[in-house]
């Protein structure tokens, strides 16, 4: 007969805390994690928490003790156990500490004076309003020594105040009294219990973007250890380069402190804004890899839960958090941290950390050790609207480390031949741009003089977009067309505002500079001449930018024509970089299978100048069926096949040491296309709609976990 946990609160208020149990295990003794200290990570069947019984935690701690678990960490705030002063209820407390020393294991207890951005809860008839009031601490270490007492040998470390930045980078003022609070806490309970090593915890995420770790610094230094919780999902990624200088940047800090120092808890979720099964197997793999290589290494390295949180459990600790069970987002990214599922199956990331001889067929690439490329998207957003705008580029940030400021919209002629007066209209397109790049973000930055379709002069760009030309550059156009001396130096002028606004890494003065002019056609030779005039003017006046013109690869074989107009164009450009959408050079057929592209396109159009660097400057593949009436298309696309082409694209761009890789769209555009169509545009903008690694509904594709996997690699 199964037998029912107690109904102690322990299961309910410390899990709905998100501060369950945590067990410390030992790595693998795989080749990467030899030197790897031991693990921690929440411990809890996967069912719901009603569900629980006695066999099935003693099921979920055997789990984790077959992973060579040693410690279990559980949470408390004073007045969970100690209602009234004097009165404390051990019950729960002692059934999580006979629980661990029956599965043959030690405890960390976490005290929670101060609980991330509050004061944890208190007894009945304890008003906190300054943490030096002697009174305040005698009764918490009274309390703390009773508790000590009662479980001699059975907890190894106690933590005083959890993630206690969070609270000081709201109350600012109380610093100084917590360390006090902290000191004589520590001294008065190190004298009675020498053997437990005591310390305080902080978040490395909060308290870098605060900046109060000085804060933190100054009190931890009384004690014996500084502890962290580290999430950089919220942060800027999971490259080995990120996670190492993270770990490296926690152990100078407790260093400062003098304090020994350990991972209390981290993750990365698997359903949450960022999160997905291969991310979170990318990130253990990085700490595995990251973690044995430090000078100073953590004593324990903890992981959030073994399992994900049943929904309603996950919704329980949204409230905790005052964020409400109807934030989904938060919902999602807390109770998905698990290394198994609710079904008790487990993801790649369990797999990772018994050294990855089960990773999943998803997961079974072998990446390189490297990455020469930079990798990102353009910020076309999904929806017109301040919403989808900001959430592109929060995408554009957490998925990349360039943004491509592509402008393909118009010059804005008769201000730039005249270097000023540029409208407002334009000057707000180009802050709102700069002021929504991430910092650390590089920039690539590409222009063009020529129109949509690439065969006559750009349009117009004052009070919106792609308007009519004025008259005399009408005029300019037809008497001279890109040759016109106006016209090359309002270009120019353009080139030179831009560069000296955005200060971007790379520059593009000429996209897709031959997808329809040809050797022999008039414009193509004053193509060349405004090329030989703006090229070599901008490398002298700016002589360590990157500048370069793009090649459109229109056709799965590369022609004689497009061969010659490509060579000529190249001589004004310090990078062969192209243009290309594969799927379109599939539209001869039913089915955009990339199997039926050459394997050796780029390289094709890499030697046509091997001298110089190659960069692929904007990419894309549909996942989804396209039909585009206009031209009479109709083809079928799946997100399997759109892995496969991005596959096959990483590969060939480390075989030729790229230096860059656009992948143009980054969420689906829909709802932008349904309104193009309703004010009159044809539906040739469907080419491009479906190639996002988001879907329309913004949901990751398989494409994206692949992306990512790739951009975790250090650029090199």
């Amino acid at each position: 007969m199964l037998r029912r946990v107690p109904n102690f609160r322990l299961f309910t208020v410390i899990l709905c805390a998100a501060l369950a149990a945590l067990v410390v295990i030992h790595g693998p003794a795989s080749a990467e994690t030899d030197d790897m200290p031991p693990l921690a990570m929440v411990v809890f069947p996967p069912e719901a928490v009603e569900d629980w019984t006695v066999e099935s935690l003693d099921a979920a701690y055997s789990s984790a003790k077959s992973l060579g678990a040693t410690h279990s960490t559980i949470y408390y705030a004073w007045g969970e156990i100690e209602r009234s002063v004097g009165w404390p209820d051990w019950d729960d407390i002692d059934y999580s500490l006979d629980l661990i020393a029956r599965n043959g294991m030690k405890a960390s207890v976490i005290l929670k004076p101060i609980d991330t951005n509050a004061i944890g809860e208190l007894p009945d008839g304890v008003d906190l309003h300054d943490f030096r009031d002697p009174e305040i601490i005698d009764l918490f270490v009274r309390f703390a020594d009773a508790l000590l007492d009662r479980h001699q040998g059975k907890v190894e470390y106690l933590w005083i105040g959890n993630e206690i930045d969070v609270f000081l980078a709201e109350h600012p003022q109380a610093a100084e009294d917590y360390r006090l609070f902290y000191q004589s806490v520590v001294e008065r309970l190190t004298t009675n219990h020498p053997d437990v090593k005591i310390g305080t915890i902080t978040t490395y995420h909060d308290a870098m973007a605060n900046q109060n770790m000085d804060d933190v610094i100054s009190i931890a230094r009384h004690g014996d250890y500084l502890g962290f919780t580290y999430y950089p999902e919220t942060m800027s990624g999971v490259s080995g380069e990120d996670v190492a200088g993270h770990l490296e940047e926690m152990a100078r800090f407790a260093a400062d402190a003098g304090c020994k120092w350990v991972v209390t808890e981290s993750g990365w979720s698997t359903q949450g804004r960022y999160g997905s099964e291969d991310l979170q197997a990318t990130f253990v793999r990085q700490v595995l890899l990251n973690v044995p290589e430090l000078d100073n290494q953590p004593e324990y390295y903890g992981w959030f839960i073994l399992y994900d949180m049943h929904p309603d459990l996950a919704r329980d600790v949204a409230g905790h958090f005052g964020m409400g069970p109807e934030n989904q987002e938060f919902v999602n990214f807390v109770g998905t941290q698990g290394l198994g599922r609710n079904d008790g199956t487990h993801k790649p990331a369990w797999a990772e950390l018994q050294g990855g001889d089960q990773a999943s067929a998803n997961n079974a690439r072998v990446l390189p050790e490297d990455r020469p490329f930079y990798m990102g998207f353009s910020p076309f957003p999904y929806d017109y609207s301040l919403e989808a705008i900001r959430e592109t580029y929060a995408n554009l940030d957490h998925h990349g480390d360039i943004v491509a400021h592509h402008f393909d919209n118009g010059i804005p002629w008769e201000e730039a031949l005249a270097g000023q007066n540029y409208s407002n209209y334009l000057l707000e397109d180009v802050e709102t741009r700069i002021q929504l790049t991430a910092d650390g973000q590089a920039i690539y930055l590409a222009l063009t003089p020529l129109s949509d379709f690439r065969t006559e002069l750009a349009k117009y760009w004052h009070d919106k977009e792609n308007q009519d030309l004025p008259q005399a550059w009408q005029r300019r156009w037809e008497e001279q067309g890109f040759a016109h001396p106006d016209i090359i130096e309002a270009y120019l002028n353009f080139c030179r505002y831009m560069i000296d606004r955005f200060q971007p890494e790379f520059f593009n003065y000429l996209i897709e500079a031959n997808t329809k002019i040809r050797p022999g056609d008039p414009e193509f030779d004053r193509l060349l001449t405004l090329a030989s005039r703006v090229y070599p003017a901008l490398k002298a006046e700016y002589p360590d930018l990157p500048i370069f013109l793009s090649l459109d690869i229109d056709s799965p074989d590369l022609d004689a024509g497009w061969i010659d107009s490509a060579r000529q164009l190249l001589r004004y450009s310090d990078w062969v970089a192209v243009s290309v959408y594969p799927h379109l050079l599939l539209a001869d057929g039913e089915d955009a299978d990339p199997s039926r592209l050459s394997g050796d396109l780029l390289s094709q159009v890499a030697e046509l100048d091997p001298e110089k660097p190659f960069a692929v400057a904007e990419v894309g593949f549909m996942a989804q069926d396209m039909e585009m009436a206009t031209f009479n298309v109709r083809m079928h696309g799946t997100k399997e096949w759109q892995e496969k082409y991005l596959a096959m694209l990483l590969d060939q761009c480390h075989a030729l040491d790229a230096e860059l890789l656009i992948w143009f769209v980054m969420q689906d555009y829909d709802r932008v296309f349904d309104l193009m169509i309703e004010f009159g545009i044809e539906d040739w903008i469907a080419a491009w709609r479906d190639t996002g690694l988001i879907d329309e509904a913004g949901a990751a594709r398989p494409s994206l976990a692949l992306w990512d996997a790739w951009l975790g690699l250090t650029r090199r």
